[in-house]
């Protein structure tokens, strides 16, 4: 209980070590105004007016009262202040004195935690102004950064690609490998760019380009911007997107979403998974469920719950995942009002889905 007094104490700045002395001085000037104020007013006022009071109550009482006994206010107010009435008043100028006291004390208090809040909220609103603009700044470098960063792995894929097109010499296997590791390595490295663009963008204030798309064209388009060209017969397109209606939204997030889906699962998968991309309408909740279907090794369960954070990799998939990836597929698709979910089990292949409201 000391202890606590004496925390109380220093935190006020009533100890003379403090550092906070010049509350404690403006504490103490305040309690000893309040009080002395309580005082004065004790003595000449509410013991005074306690007298009149009594006269009225007890007209026999005013008997005792020298000077203008006849008056009821009068007589009262000078009996008040008689030499034998001096103990009664110092008892009130004293009881108003400590209420005079505690109402300085906790004002004063009340006072100085609402500068010390005004003060913090001035420094806290300089910190984040601070903070905005070196946030502004790092998204400012992040964005030439990736930029530049895209210029180069195209011109690496660019060479890559027009050096695999020439007809290979006998005994060149060694080099056309080298070249097709050096483009599937540029590949990723793009699709790992994009998605660290894509998702600063979207992150900051995106407006969405919202236009009507033809989900088959969109899911068509998706598919063969695939960011692995080697692995384009893998996927397929399902039938069932040919017959769902035309939907709002803005067509290159959701290309990129789709393209992200089949990206993961070709690039976490065994060589020979199978791909399949469709999409169908469901009428009666005004809404198309898309989804990207493979039979690879699939999504244990413990990974399920967090398979959409930002930089969240399974221990199924490979080195070079971002953990970007799905957390933009989730921002993109929330955008437009949806949903995003994954339907796995361990080694029987997994199924992410995506929903997208009818309405516009």
């Amino acid at each position: 209980m000391m202890r606590t007094t004496g925390n109380l104490a220093q935190a006020l700045g009533l100890e003379s070590g403090s550092g906070t002395r010049p509350y404690g001085e403006r504490i103490r000037r305040t309690i000893f105004g309040q009080a002395t104020l309580g005082f004065l007013l004790g003595y000449l006022l509410l013991h005074p007016v306690s007298m009149v009071i009594f006269r009225l109550l007890d007209p026999s009482y005013g008997q005792n009262m020298g000077g203008m006994i006849g008056n009821p206010i009068l007589g009262p107010l000078f009996h008040s202040f008689t030499i034998g009435m001096l103990p009664m008043g110092l008892a009130f100028a004293v009881v108003s004195a400590i209420a005079g006291g505690v109402n300085g004390y906790y004002r004063s208090t009340i006072l100085l935690q609402r500068d010390d809040l005004a003060q913090q909220a001035n420094r806290l609103t300089e910190q984040n102004l601070r903070l905005a603009e070196l946030e502004e700044a790092n998204r400012r470098n992040t964005r030439f950064m990736v930029h530049d960063f895209k210029n180069h792995l195209a011109c690496i894929v660019g060479f890559s690609d027009r050096l695999l097109r020439k007809e290979p010499e006998e005994g060149d296997e060694e080099r056309v490998q080298a070249l097709s590791r050096i483009r599937r390595q540029a590949y990723q490295m793009l699709g790992a760019v994009s998605d660290l663009l894509d998702f600063a963008g979207l992150k900051e204030t995106y407006k969405l380009h919202a236009e009507e798309i033809t989900v088959s064209e969109l899911i068509t388009e998706s598919v063969t911007d695939c960011s692995i060209p080697e692995h384009e017969e893998q996927v397929s397109v399902g039938p069932m997107c040919k017959q769902c209606p035309p939907v709002w939204g803005d067509s290159r997030l959701l290309r990129r979403v789709l393209t992200n889906l089949v990206s993961n699962a070709l690039k976490h998968n065994p060589a020979e998974t199978r791909v399949t991309v469709d999409a169908e309408a469901i009428e009666g909740e005004g809404k198309i469920v898309f989804s990207c279907r493979d039979n690879g090794r699939g999504v244990p369960a413990e990974e399920l719950s967090n398979l959409f954070g930002e930089f969240r990799t399974g221990r199924t998939e490979s080195r070079d995942a971002t953990g970007l990836g799905l957390a933009f597929c989730k921002l993109a698709v929330e955008a437009h009002g949806g949903s995003i979910w994954c339907e796995s089990g361990e080694g029987r292949g997994a199924c992410f889905l995506f929903s997208l409201p009818l309405e516009r």
